[in-house]
């Protein structure tokens, strides 16, 4: 993701008591500050900051916060919470392209993704946006069925049509990723005091009651929090279940697998060096640059062989070079009751053990807020996963019970003549 602003500002957009900010200053954040986000956000003089992931072209995991400062957005008084506009229109409206989104008078804003990954987040005229535009589509491979367009139609751009702002921001539901906390310390102290309450609370409570009356009582406190918690969802909102629409297990290894398996392992000399299979439906292949190779040669064969448009890692060292494909997936739903965290948690851990592998597990925050502002928890878990090994995931997987369980991308990297896989997904469960 760029950076784009140097002046700590951002056009808001309000709609009740929400104000959806463009144009925000979005800093690269350090493996050592990513343990204390709110810290640097003090430190570059802000006081509220939302926090984005993504992998970049190596697949390495990097780590933005996006920073403002409330005081400089004159926002009325009513204004409970604050969103990233930016974020919210890549995590539901463009996977690659672009939107030019009319905000006032001369002044838009422009948002743009490759790969579901927030690039551009900008406010200005149009000659401005005009320019961004243009060094945006000059310097970024076109995906092969073209970018994702909106725009004005005064704008005249082929195959676009106009960003309708208000359904947008009226008609949908704003994932907690998306908005910004506040980076001051009462809360963090005020957090610690509270934390050490319960603490004392706890072993109190424990000295009191055995360790199964415990466990039933805060279970069924969990238990009404939940119910309570999910009679503010909308009864008019229909949210369909992830898994129900994404491939099963089998399935996505399988095709996967199936079109790796028929790449070459050298194309004009250069040689295979990754795949990256994705359940949004493209599989990218990366081949590096041998003694004598160029990059003008790779291109010719990859157009005469794929009928791809190539890519590098241009401007660069130009030494790795490849193509992406498109890929679909069967998705029939499963409509299975979904087992308990505990007993999933379990189950693919005992899988992982069996299997001698490293498995990592980690709790997502399943909270959504809907457009008036309220927050509510969706009525499942969900927990992000990833493994690393050297079996091929078509054995890996032959027999595994797939039930909440669900891939979203298989890196394949050859290495001094191994192959190793990294599987990265999704384990759903009920609470």
């Amino acid at each position: 993701m760029q950076q784009h602003n140097n002046t700590m500002t951002a056009t808001p957009v309000i709609r009740g008591n929400i104000a959806f900010l463009a144009g925000i200053t979005w800093e690269p954040v350090s493996s050592r500050d990513r343990r204390n986000i709110k810290g640097l956000a003090r430190r570059l003089g802000a006081d509220h900051v939302v926090t984005y992931r993504y992998r970049d072209s190596e697949g390495q995991a990097q780590f933005v916060a996006g920073l403002v400062h409330r005081s400089t957005l004159t926002l009325p008084r009513k204004i409970k919470g604050l969103y990233s506009l930016g974020l919210l229109i890549v995590s539901q409206q463009i996977k690659s392209g672009y939107a030019i989104v009319p905000l006032e008078t001369d002044k838009f804003a422009f948002v743009s993704s490759i790969d579901g990954v927030l690039i551009n987040d900008v406010v200005g005229s149009r000659l401005h946006i005009e320019q961004a535009r243009e060094t945006f589509t000059q310097f970024n491979h076109e995906p092969k069925d073209g970018w994702q367009c909106f725009a004005p139609t005064d704008w005249h751009i082929d195959g676009s049509q106009p960003f309708n702002l208000d359904a947008f921001l009226n008609g949908n539901q704003f994932p907690a990723s998306s908005r910004f906390y506040s980076a001051s310390m009462k809360k963090t102290l005020f957090g610690m005091a509270a934390l050490g309450i319960a603490v004392l609370v706890s072993y109190c409570g424990w000295t009191l009651y055995s360790d199964h009356q415990e466990a039933i009582r805060q279970e069924a406190v969990r238990q009404a929090i939940l119910a309570q918690q999910q009679e503010n969802i909308s009864a008019s909102s229909v949210i369909i279940p992830p898994w129900i629409t994404q491939p099963r297990l089998k399935n996505f290894v399988n095709t996967c697998a199936a079109r790796w398996q028929a790449a070459p392992i050298s194309l004009a000399g250069w040689i295979f060096k990754e795949a990256q299979c994705s359940q949004e439906g493209s599989i990218r292949f990366a081949y590096a640059l041998p003694d004598g190779g160029n990059v003008g040669d790779f291109a010719h064969r990859v157009k005469q062989t794929f009928i791809e448009h190539p890519y590098f890692n241009l401007p660069g060292n130009g030494d790795i070079g490849g193509f992406n494909q498109f890929i679909s997936f069967e998705t029939p739903a499963d409509k299975r009751e979904l087992p308990k965290g505990e007993v999933q948690i379990q189950r693919l851990t005992t899988f992982a053990q069996q299997m001698r592998l490293p498995l990592t597990l980690q709790e997502e925050d399943n909270r959504i807020v809907t457009p008036s502002g309220e927050e509510s928890v969706l009525p499942w878990r969900t927990f992000s996963l990833s493994l690393d090994t050297a079996i091929p995931p078509t054995q890996l997987f032959e027999g595994v019970d797939d039930i909440g369980i669900r891939l979203n991308q298989i890196t394949l990297v050859l290495s001094q003549g191994r192959l190793n896989y990294k599987i990265e997904g999704k384990l759903y469960a009920k609470p």
